[in-house]
């Protein structure tokens, strides 16, 4: 049994190291099989950059072919610019020849718009300028106007001055001395009349010039109205004073007075008997209301209404 166990054991260990040396030379193999993976890695990885390449080839093969066709499009194209050239040439030097008749043109054109806007400024000048000239012929034509118009009123005048001057004035000189002497006379004649009613004197009497100025005459001879006494210068003073409101109110038809007399002591001197005289003469009037400033007493019996009125401290008070 030790014997077969040996034996065993023998054979174990024979194979075991057969194993090992299988496993050795597996190992071995392997490792020359791992090179070769390695190498095949390596060459595959190599044939991999190679499709790579080759790919790349291929795409830059058919860039080339792409861009020798675009070249081609690209010559074809630049030949037809090159004729497009050729004709923008052409027309450019058209073009510059037109510019150079447009440019002439434009300055033969400036020149006549210069020529055109001198021509309107002259224009606008001498329209202006006849303006001026028919406002002055209208002025002048008016001032002719007036003047003829002037001229002939004046003629007109003329012979109006003359006609008043050799007629009219005439006439209107007797007319006025005609009235002058009715208005004398009816003067003279109140003056007359009244101073009479006042003065019962037929010595004296009294009677109005050409001029209407009072005479005095006294015993058939004129005398100054200085020699008379008081009474006979008031008497001449009242009469004269009421002939003369006649005669107004009679000759001046819108005189608005006509119906109001006003006497300022007009019986200063008056004896008893002149103031009844001054009553009858008052009566005689017709003037619708007389006004009597008068220190006379008497003068209250023949006057409607009184009114009394005295100076206290230099002061005038009517006194009720």
């Amino acid at each position: 049994i030790a014997a077969d166990e040996a034996r065993k054991q023998k054979e174990w260990d024979s194979l075991l190291v057969k194993e090992k040396q299988r496993e050795s030379e597996i190992t071995g193999a392997m490792g020359a099989l791992q090179k070769e993976a390695d190498e095949l890695r390596k060459r595959q990885g190599e044939a991999a950059a190679l499709r790579v390449k080759l790919q790349t080839l291929g795409r830059r093969r058919q860039d080339r072919m792409l861009k020798e066709g675009e070249q081609e499009s690209l010559k074809k194209e630049i030949g037809q610019i090159s004729v497009r050239k050729l004709d923008l040439i052409l027309q450019l030097g058209q073009k510059k020849a037109a510019e150079e008749g447009y440019q002439s043109a434009k300055e033969e054109v400036e020149k006549a718009r210069g020529k055109e806007q001198k021509a309107e400024l002259e224009h606008l000048g001498m329209k202006k300028e006849l303006e001026g000239v028919q406002r002055l012929l209208a002025v002048i034509g008016k001032d002719i106007r007036e003047k003829s118009g002037a001229v002939e009123k004046l003629k007109r005048l003329r012979g109006v001055h003359e006609w008043l001057s050799a007629f009219f004035m005439n006439l209107m000189l007797t007319m006025e001395r005609h009235v002058m002497l009715q208005i004398n006379k009816e003067f003279s004649e109140l003056f007359r009349n009244w101073f009479s009613t006042l003065m019962e004197d037929e010595m004296l009497s009294v009677r109005l010039d050409d001029e209407f100025t009072p005479l005095i005459e006294q015993d058939g001879y004129e005398t100054s109205i200085d020699n008379l006494s008081g009474g006979e210068k008031t008497s001449v003073a009242l009469s004269y004073r009421l002939a003369l409101n006649r005669v107004i109110n009679d000759v001046v038809a819108e005189i608005k007075t006509r119906d109001i007399l006003m006497l300022d002591e007009p019986t200063d001197g008056f004896s008893t008997e002149q103031l009844d005289k001054v009553r009858e003469v008052l009566e005689t009037l017709r003037i619708g209301q007389v006004i009597i400033v008068s220190h006379e007493a008497k003068i209250e019996s023949f006057v409607d209404n009184v009114i009394r009125i005295a100076k206290q401290d230099h002061v005038s008070r009517v006194v009720v």
